[in-house]
Order: C-alpha cells, then sequence, then structure tokens
C-alpha cells in the first residue's frame, strides 16, 4: 500500500469515529425532540460504519484498531446510558 491510499484510509478511518461520536452524542440530546428517530438512523448506519472501520483497522497497526475500537465502544456507552436525572428512587 502506497502513502498516499494509507494516508485516505486513515483520514477515512477517522472521520468514521469523529462522525459516530457526535451522532451518539445527538442522538442523546435530541431525546424527546422531532428529530429524534432521524438521528437514531444516523447513529445506526454510524455505528455499523465504526464497526465495519474497527474491523478493517485490524489489518493495520494495533495503534489504528485500538482507537477504532475505544470510539466505537463509546459510542455504544453514549447511546445506552441513560443520563437523565429522574425524580424516583431506582433499585439501588
Amino acid at each position: 500500500m502506497d502513502s498516499t491510499s494509507g494516508s485516505l484510509l486513515v483520514a477515512g478511518l477517522a472521520t468514521v469515529q469523529v462522525l459516530g461520536l457526535f451522532a451518539s452524542l445527538g442522538t442523546r440530546l435530541s431525546t424527546g425532540s422531532r428529530f429524534e428517530g432521524k438521528c437514531r438512523c444516523l447513529f445506526l448506519a454510524l455505528l455499523g460504519l465504526a464497526g465495519m472501520a474497527t474491523v478493517v483497522a485490524l489489518a493495520m497497526t494495533p495503534a489504528y484498531w485500538v482507537v477504532s475500537g475505544a470510539s466505537f465502544s463509546v459510542m455504544v456507552l453514549v447511546a445506552t446510558c441513560d443520563f437523565q436525572r429522574s425524580d424516583h428512587a431506582g433499585v439501588w
């Protein structure tokens, strides 16, 4: 692989990771708004792309797949964690 295609691949991986993190944040911020469904669809599409990017990054140096895997994990955590305060006491 020459340096130009390698640089484009790394730039593509970084773009997917950054867009995915912003989409997960947008999913959280759009809760209850009229854009919630569109943000969730965008998030799911970018989650799939981030997963594929992580698999592609496995063929590269470890620094690339560790960053891809970490951002994929953060995307899942941000999308599934509930950050809103509740007024009632929980089980714990």
